[in-house]
């Protein structure tokens, strides 16, 4: 084929492949039909066009260089600053399933967080967890927060801005009132007269308070105004029940057998201490073997007496007597004092009570 033929077929418009055009004449080869196959192939092998499938270098191409500068390569990494905007997916950030009740381990796990129980110790200020550190609630202070230091019970002592508890100044009582180590004390409202004779067997409470300040005492005693010849009494002090008004439990402190036989003060020292709280009101107890009458606080004290004792009958209350002494009264055999716990009181209005006088030890 001519170069003029070639130059004209590359003019025309030839059909795709495999398709015939008329009779061509292809030197050293007999006149037939030609293909566009054919035309293509011969070219091919003159030189004068590239085969269908070939390559190019890089160079080749105008501007290809440039544009491949700019793209990265087709395995790569970022960093994560490169992330500058929009939210990353959950399963980007660990394992597990990522929900409302799930957060993110260090270990890069959605989980639910394990329980924590706490028990705090308030002897030791101890808050124990089981998932953490356990930590020891700290004291207050005059210039820390914290918890209130055990106040050691009582009714006389209050905490401090320092975080301390004590005596407020000037209250608690002073050595005014009579409330000094070794001294006796009569803590009574009242005018004192002598008593009636008592029966024997029967346990007197009248009582007694409260108390101006905390004292441990050690001795009991009461004054004998009716002799009772070779019979014998025994003193004892009882607490107060908050809830019903009346003695309860066991004597706190009490004495053996004091002699009646002569008129006199009678006591008992050198008692295993009791401890007396400020505030508080108590029983003084009285019981003897015979029928000795005891000293007692006066008519004109009977308004004290039954506003401290108070009775369900009003008559107990306002007699109309001039000695309605309001008392009480449990039938009792004398040499022990019972237990008033569940004791069953009678109130009697004669002045057949006694006074017991303590003596002060110390004063905690």
């Amino acid at each position: 084929m001519s170069g003029k033929l070639i130059d004209e077929l590359d003019a025309a418009t030839l059909p795709l492949t495999g398709a015939e055009l008329g009779p061509v004449q292809i030197p050293g080869q007999p006149a037939k039909r030609a293909t566009v196959d054919d035309i293509a192939a011969r070219a091919v092998a003159s030189g004068s066009a590239s085969p269908l499938v070939h390559g190019h270098v890089i160079g080749d191409v105008s501007g290809l260089t440039a544009a491949l500068a700019g793209k990265a390569d087709t395995g790569h990494t970022h960093g994560a600053g490169d992330i500058t905007s929009g939210t990353m997916a959950t399963a980007r950030l660990g394992g597990g399933t990522a929900n409302g009740t799930t957060f993110l381990r260090g270990d890069q796990q959605w989980a639910v967080p394990p329980a924590t129980d706490l028990t705090y110790t308030a002897a030791t200020r101890l808050l124990e967890s089981s998932t953490g550190a356990d930590v020891t609630l700290p004291l207050m202070a005059s210039g820390a927060a914290g918890l209130a230091p055990a106040s050691g019970g009582g009714t006389t002592n209050y905490l401090r801005a320092d975080g301390t508890w004590a005596a407020p100044g000037g209250g608690g009582g002073s050595s005014l009132d009579g409330y000094v180590a070794n001294n006796w004390i009569a803590p009574y409202v009242g005018v004192v007269a002598a008593g009636v004779v008592t029966a024997a067997n029967q346990l007197r409470l009248v009582k007694m308070g409260p108390l101006n300040r905390t004292i441990t005492v050690d001795g009991l005693a009461a004054r004998i105004t009716t002799a009772a010849a070779s019979q014998n009494c025994q003193l004892a002090i009882y607490a107060s029940d908050d809830a019903t008004g009346r003695p309860t439990g066991t004597p706190l402190i009490s004495t053996g057998n004091l002699s009646t036989g002569s008129a006199g003060l009678v006591s008992g020292t050198g008692l295993s201490a009791a401890t007396l709280t400020a505030g508080e009101v108590y029983w003084a107890a009285t019981i003897s073997s015979g029928a000795p009458a005891f000293q007692v606080l006066s008519a004109a004290t009977v308004p004290p007496m039954a506003r401290d004792i108070g009775s369900a009958t009003l008559g107990n209350i306002s007699s109309g007597a001039a000695v309605a002494a309001v008392h009480l009264l449990v039938t009792h055999t004398f040499g022990t004092f019972p237990d008033l716990t569940s004791g069953s009181f009678s109130e009697s209005l004669t002045q057949s009570f006694g006074l017991v006088f303590l003596l002060v030890d110390t004063l905690p």
